[in-house]
């Protein structure tokens, strides 16, 4: 299990942007979604389809720098929803945003999520084997949170799936539609729908 170390020199708040963000690491940051999960199972009985959808709201507080190592900083994202709080981490710099894993054990190793520049057309190699990563289009999406010009990516990652992700210059996430076909058509959304900057 690693270890992590909350750093004390945490950055302040701040309103500058590096390297044209998408998702900047900001301490302080607070954004909300709306999330819907839609799954279709079977009926045991009559075998009949049945659709359930529910649909909560996702709350990411931006916590600030923590320790994997004693070479490798990160910044945590802490997810709450339905009362659970679940530890993401991510960092960023001038090539991109990388993952790090979530909960008690994250990963010493990152895996890039968005390349920069995010330019429509760009493609780049996620560590997956059956196809890259992609920007899509840039389009203006309308929330309850306001309108963002957003950079539409392409994330998917197994056959069978789809994961569409949505990202404002800085600003980060603004809307997310993913999904798995072989698992009943089972989808999930996700958009803003408040912040606090």
């Amino acid at each position: 299990m690693t270890e992590i170390v909350t750093t004390t020199t945490a950055s302040t708040p701040t309103t500058t942007i590096p390297y044209n963000s998408y998702f900047p690491l900001i301490v302080g940051r607070v954004i909300s979604y709306e999330v819907i999960g839609h799954s279709l199972t079977h009926e045991t009985v009559t075998n009949q389809p049945v659709a359930t959808e529910t649909t909560t709201e996702e709350i990411w507080q931006y916590a600030g720098p923590v320790s994997l190592t004693s070479t490798i900083e990160v910044f945590k994202i802490n997810v709450i929803s339905g009362g659970n709080v679940t530890p993401y981490y991510y960092r960023e710099d001038n090539t991109g945003v990388y993952k790090y894993g979530s909960g008690p054990s994250p990963t010493t190793e990152g895996k890039i999520w968005i390349k920069y520049p995010l330019e429509v057309g760009a493609t780049w190699e996620a560590g997956y084997i059956w196809w890259p990563h992609s920007v899509l289009t840039r389009e203006s999406i309308i929330t309850r949170a306001g309108t963002f010009d957003c950079k539409e990516t392409d994330l998917k990652n197994i056959p069978g799936s789809w994961d569409y992700e949505w990202f404002a210059q800085g600003i980060g996430l603004i809307k997310e539609y993913s999904g798995y076909a072989g698992a009943g058509n089972n989808w999930t959304s996700r958009e803003v729908i408040s912040k606090n900057f």
